[in-house]
């Protein structure tokens, strides 16, 4: 339903809802103390269906209003087909009090037609709620499931965008269909890969049409096409299990609102910022046409990330149990990610338990390197320190390479206990100094980590500290000179903090450099919403 026609729903529904109140108090009024020449109902028991049909139907007028004031889809078939079980429930029993001429196989045959009504109008409205939401659109942003996705939630965004781009006066107000069209298309380009991939479910080859997803499969037609079958919606329904957790964590997850204890950074995984970045070339994120060039490119994309987190998932039926390194006195539960195979643990259980001279060294340097940072300098020898670093977990990855790619967890107590962990990736050993958090070989947060601590301070290029998007300008205040790797990551920062806006967050921004020897080494960014909540947060600093 467009956002004209769910204009013109509310309407109908209020106008409804207050005759029907009327009829309902207006009926009890008229009978209880009737107008002079007038007649109350005989007998006057009568009034009480009356009653308590007009009230019904006021409740169900009050229904539709709720249901479109929810984001949930409403069938006006449904609504219709209630009323008249209502409404015909009503009047055969007032028939049945009042009429005496009304025959018993007269009364059974109408109330049979309610009963028919009434449940095509329940069965009808199950099928509006597959494509609807159990909450409403303010409570559906505090949970973590996907459920459903609807144009009509980026509509208002879409508008603006829309408005806001080099689109002649005659035209700008004129369309709202292809402002839906617009709001629509990031949810079409998902779902086209989905049914590319064959990982849509049964349910959506019901709801759609087959001359349509074959018009839409052989790229005559545009996705969108698809969604305009489902009133602009994507449920989970539409979707195979298979892909159902991929779609929550990268898609779903990416569309929660306003700092609801989430943040993004420049390496997290989210559909939003894939789509910008291929679809909007980081310029739009709603006023994007469909083409079979961009249609390819993000697929490659969404390929990638697919089979990233199938590949990094532990494979719950491949349990190893316990292993124990003797050199470095650590013993550890071994999980095994999808992409892993035989060959891959065999590795990453030989390097662990005997490794290299080499090997060796570069994980107690990086131990000993943790502890520095962390604490600074000690009266404790380096034994004593690495002897206070205990790795529990052990997850094997796959490499293509044909080399030892795993990550240890553990803690460290020296005053306090913390949370460790390391990432070992062929020859390189690498400890996150600021963060904890576990890095899989091989990823592009590792690719980012390494590049951070290998980087030459000197070689740098200037980039503008304040977005001009967030009110910065081209003067030389507003000017930062910084390691190249760092301002690659800031550009990436900034690119996805507008995708944010673009989408209709209001975000405060902020950057501040940090210097060492009065060189920029590094950088935090934070964009906190309306109440002050960080939506996204990162800090990157050369040499960590």
């Amino acid at each position: 339903m467009s956002k004209a026609g769910s204009f013109i729903k509310n309407i109908l529904f209020s106008i409804l809802g207050i005759f029907e109140f009327v009829m309902c108090v207006a009926g009890i009024g008229a009978n209880i103390s009737p107008a002079k020449g007038e007649t109350p109902f005989e007998p006057l028991i009568a009034v009480v269906p009356w009653a308590v049909m007009f009230a019904l139907l006021c409740l169900i007028s009050i229904g539709g209003l709720v249901r479109e004031a929810s984001g949930k889809k409403m069938v006006l078939t449904s609504n219709i087909f209630m009323r008249l079980f209502t409404a015909g429930t009503g009047l055969s029993v007032m028939f049945q009090m009042t009429e005496d001429d009304v025959t018993l196989e007269e009364m059974l045959l109408l109330q049979l037609v309610c009963i028919v009504l009434g449940i095509s109008a329940i069965l009808i409205g199950r099928k509006a709620d597959k494509l609807s939401p159990a909450e409403s659109f303010t409570s559906k942003i505090t949970i973590d499931n996907f459920d459903i996705e609807k144009a009509e939630w980026h509509y208002d965004a879409a508008s603006d965008e829309y408005h806001h781009c080099n689109i002649s006066p005659e035209v700008a107000y004129a369309d709202d269909d292809l402002i839906y069209e617009y709001a629509s298309m990031p949810m079409a380009y998902y779902l086209m890969w989905l049914l590319d991939r064959d990982l849509v479910s049964k349910e959506f080859f019901s709801l759609i049409p087959a001359e349509v997803i074959e018009a839409v499969r052989s790229g005559k037609e545009s996705p969108v096409l698809l969604l305009e079958c489902t009133d602009y919606c994507f449920s989970k329904d539409m979707i195979s299990e298979e892909v159902y957790n991929f779609t929550n964590t990268y898609y779903w997850s990416s569309m929660r609102r306003n700092g609801f204890g989430f943040g993004y950074d420049s390496q997290c995984a989210s559909y939003q910022f894939d789509y910008f970045e291929v679809v909007g070339d980081c310029r739009y994120y709603y006023v994007n046409s469909y083409s079979q060039v961009l249609r390819t490119k993000l697929e490659e994309v969404l390929d990638r990330r697919f089979r990233e987190y199938n590949n990094y998932v532990p494979n719950k039926e491949l349990e190893h149990g316990v292993e124990t390194s003797l050199r470095y006195g650590w013993e550890v539960d071994v999980d095994i990610t999808n992409g892993a195979d035989q060959l891959d643990l065999e590795r990453c259980l030989a390097d662990f338990k005997e490794p290299s001279a080499d090997k060796y060294e570069k994980v107690r340097h990086s131990v000993l390197r943790h502890a520095e940072y962390c604490y600074g300098s000690f009266d404790d020898t380096d034994e004593e320190l690495f002897d206070l670093y205990v790795m529990y977990y052990m997850t094997v990855y796959h490499s293509e390479n044909g080399e030892p790619a795993y990550t240890l967890r553990g803690g460290y107590d020296y005053g306090d206990s913390e949370d460790f962990s390391m990432t070992v990736q062929g020859d390189t050993v690498y400890v996150p100094l600021s963060d904890g958090s576990e890095i899989p070989p091989y990823s592009e947060r590792m690719e980012m980590a390494l590049a951070l601590r290998d980087a030459d301070p000197s070689d740098g290029r200037s980039v503008a500290l304040i977005p001009f998007e967030f009110g910065g300008t081209q003067s030389e205040d507003n000017t930062v000179f910084m390691p190249t790797v760092c301002a690659d990551i800031k550009e990436k920062c900034d690119s996805r903090i507008i995708c944010l806006t673009k989408q209709g967050m209001v975000l405060d921004y902020k950057c501040e450099p940090k210097y060492k020897d009065d060189r920029v080494t590094g950088f935090t960014v934070t964009a906190r919403d309306s109440e002050g909540k960080p939506v996204f947060y990162d800090s990157v600093e050369i040499g960590e």
